[in-house]
């Protein structure tokens, strides 16, 4: 049997480790939920130094002893990441995602778990897309008849 090399080897997903990372997504993300997932996504404003492309999506993946033992569990953890790295077109660069297994994963298949998270993202991506300018508003006249222009100085 050969020795499989470093370049044939699958690409990691930059991971998000910290508890305080995580605290940040969930107070400050916006998210997305159905029966079985989370979706907390967050834009980031500082680059991360550690990664090698620090444009690149983090993700982080939450599964409370709750949903079940920790077979249950790593099994949906290896779910969730294989479809953050198989999907990079469906993510955004300088974004964190954090998701949140709830107990209905526990008997979900990586295909449903597909799903749901492709679902979640279209979702989000329509909230999280940068704001678009808007267009001026006609002005207003003032109440009680006052004049919307500044009054003009030195004129009797």
């Amino acid at each position: 049997m050969a020795a499989i090399t470093r370049a044939a080897r699958l690409s990691p997903v930059p991971s998000i480790r910290k508890d305080g990372e995580f605290r940040r997504i969930y107070r400050k993300g916006h998210s997305y939920a159905v029966p079985s997932l989370v979706l907390y996504i967050m834009r980031r404003a500082s680059k991360p130094r550690m990664l090698k492309d620090p444009h690149s999506p983090r993700f982080g993946v939450s599964v409370s002893a709750k949903v079940g033992n920790a077979v249950v569990r790593n099994r949906i953890r290896r779910q969730v990441k294989e479809f953050f790295r198989i999907n990079p077109p469906l993510l955004k660069p300088d974004c964190d995602y954090v998701v949140v297994a709830r107990a209905e994963a526990a008997g979900a298949t990586f295909a449903l778990l597909s799903r749901e998270l492709r679902f979640m993202l279209s979702r989000l991506d329509k909230r999280t897309a940068p704001a678009q300018p808007r267009a001026a508003a006609p002005r207003a006249t003032a109440p009680h008849g006052y004049a919307t222009q500044p009054h003009a100085e030195g004129k009797t």
